[in-house]
Protein backbone atom coordinates (compact mmCIF):
# COMPACT_ATOMS: atom_id res chain seq x y z
CA UNK A 1 0.00 0.00 0.00
CA UNK A 2 2.87 2.35 1.10
CA UNK A 3 4.34 1.60 -2.58
CA UNK A 4 1.16 2.79 -4.53
CA UNK A 5 0.83 6.20 -2.18
CA UNK A 6 4.43 6.88 -3.53
CA UNK A 7 4.25 6.17 -6.63
CA UNK A 8 1.46 8.36 -7.15
CA UNK A 9 3.52 11.01 -5.05
CA UNK A 10 6.22 10.73 -7.08
CA UNK A 11 3.97 11.12 -10.56
CA UNK A 12 2.57 14.06 -9.14
CA UNK A 13 6.01 15.51 -8.05
CA UNK A 14 7.68 14.50 -11.57
CA UNK A 15 4.28 16.48 -13.33
CA UNK A 16 5.09 19.11 -11.32
CA UNK A 17 8.71 19.43 -12.01
CA UNK A 18 7.75 18.71 -15.54
CA UNK A 19 5.50 22.11 -15.72
CA UNK A 20 7.78 24.43 -13.78
CA UNK A 21 10.49 23.40 -16.57
CA UNK A 22 8.21 24.30 -19.81
CA UNK A 23 6.93 27.60 -18.03
CA UNK A 24 10.41 28.59 -17.41
CA UNK A 25 11.78 27.47 -21.00
CA UNK A 26 8.42 29.70 -22.40
CA UNK A 27 8.81 32.40 -20.35
CA UNK A 28 12.30 32.88 -21.47
CA UNK A 29 11.78 32.51 -25.19
CA UNK A 30 9.64 35.41 -24.82
CA UNK A 31 11.63 37.51 -22.94
CA UNK A 32 14.78 36.65 -25.25
CA UNK A 33 12.45 38.32 -27.97
CA UNK A 34 13.89 41.57 -29.92
CA UNK A 35 10.97 43.75 -28.82
CA UNK A 36 10.97 42.78 -25.36
CA UNK A 37 14.36 42.88 -24.64
CA UNK A 38 15.23 46.37 -25.96
CA UNK A 39 11.78 47.77 -24.31
CA UNK A 40 13.01 46.47 -21.20
CA UNK A 41 16.24 47.83 -21.56
CA UNK A 42 15.25 51.42 -22.04
CA UNK A 43 12.49 51.16 -19.32
CA UNK A 44 14.91 49.91 -16.28
CA UNK A 45 17.91 52.55 -17.87
CA UNK A 46 15.23 55.07 -17.98
CA UNK A 47 16.49 57.97 -14.96
CA UNK A 48 12.99 58.59 -14.36
CA UNK A 49 11.66 55.12 -13.76
CA UNK A 50 15.07 54.77 -11.55
CA UNK A 51 14.48 57.97 -9.72
CA UNK A 52 10.79 56.59 -8.46
CA UNK A 53 11.44 52.83 -8.20
CA UNK A 54 15.46 52.75 -7.42
CA UNK A 55 17.84 50.77 -8.88
CA UNK A 56 18.66 48.18 -9.61
CA UNK A 57 15.12 47.14 -11.00
CA UNK A 58 14.84 43.97 -11.35
CA UNK A 59 11.91 42.34 -13.57
CA UNK A 60 9.26 39.96 -12.62
CA UNK A 61 9.07 36.58 -13.41
CA UNK A 62 4.97 36.64 -14.22
CA UNK A 63 3.33 38.67 -16.65
CA UNK A 64 1.06 39.08 -19.78
CA UNK A 65 3.05 38.76 -23.11
CA UNK A 66 2.13 38.07 -26.79
CA UNK A 67 4.46 38.49 -30.58
CA UNK A 68 2.50 37.68 -33.27
CA UNK A 69 4.75 38.29 -36.94
CA UNK A 70 2.58 38.00 -40.09
CA UNK A 71 5.19 37.96 -41.94
CA UNK A 72 9.37 39.91 -41.46
CA UNK A 73 7.77 43.27 -41.82
CA UNK A 74 4.51 43.68 -39.76
CA UNK A 75 2.93 42.01 -36.12
CA UNK A 76 2.29 43.46 -33.01
CA UNK A 77 3.71 42.95 -29.77
CA UNK A 78 1.84 43.60 -26.43
CA UNK A 79 3.92 43.19 -22.98
CA UNK A 80 2.92 43.53 -19.03
CA UNK A 81 5.62 42.68 -16.64
CA UNK A 82 6.16 43.61 -12.88
CA UNK A 83 9.33 45.64 -11.94
CA UNK A 84 10.65 45.86 -8.64
CA UNK A 85 13.34 48.02 -7.38
CA UNK A 86 14.56 48.98 -3.55
CA UNK A 87 11.93 52.44 -3.39
CA UNK A 88 9.28 50.43 -5.10
CA UNK A 89 7.51 48.53 -7.99
CA UNK A 90 5.35 48.87 -10.85
CA UNK A 91 4.90 47.37 -14.02
CA UNK A 92 5.57 48.17 -17.38
CA UNK A 93 3.63 48.15 -20.22
CA UNK A 94 4.27 48.03 -23.96
CA UNK A 95 1.95 47.41 -27.13
CA UNK A 96 3.51 47.95 -30.73
CA UNK A 97 3.31 47.30 -34.40
CA UNK A 98 5.90 46.32 -36.39
CA UNK A 99 5.83 48.40 -39.65
CA UNK A 100 8.80 47.74 -42.56
CA UNK A 101 10.58 45.69 -40.11
CA UNK A 102 10.88 48.36 -37.53
CA UNK A 103 8.46 48.33 -34.16
CA UNK A 104 6.93 51.28 -33.27
CA UNK A 105 5.26 51.09 -29.38
CA UNK A 106 1.69 52.88 -29.40
CA UNK A 107 2.18 52.30 -25.49
CA UNK A 108 5.56 52.06 -23.52
CA UNK A 109 4.81 53.39 -19.94
CA UNK A 110 5.93 52.24 -16.47
CA UNK A 111 3.15 52.91 -13.86
CA UNK A 112 4.17 53.03 -10.22
CA UNK A 113 2.34 51.27 -7.61
CA UNK A 114 2.46 53.35 -4.70
CA UNK A 115 1.60 56.85 -6.50
CA UNK A 116 -0.37 55.80 -9.59
CA UNK A 117 2.33 57.85 -11.48
CA UNK A 118 2.61 56.63 -15.33
CA UNK A 119 5.72 57.16 -17.13
CA UNK A 120 5.80 57.40 -20.53
CA UNK A 121 8.70 56.15 -22.51
CA UNK A 122 8.01 56.94 -26.39
CA UNK A 123 10.29 59.09 -27.81
CA UNK A 124 8.80 62.13 -29.19
CA UNK A 125 9.20 63.35 -32.79
CA UNK A 126 12.31 65.44 -31.71
CA UNK A 127 14.32 62.76 -30.16
CA UNK A 128 13.39 59.97 -33.25
CA UNK A 129 15.47 61.73 -35.37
Amino acid sequence: MLFGCGGCLGLVILSGIGFVVLFYTVMSGIKANEPYKSAIATAIGSPEVQAELGAPIHTGFLGEFSVNREGPASGKATFVTPLNGPKGSGSFHYNADLKNGKWVPTEFTVQIDKTGKSIDLRQSPDEAQ
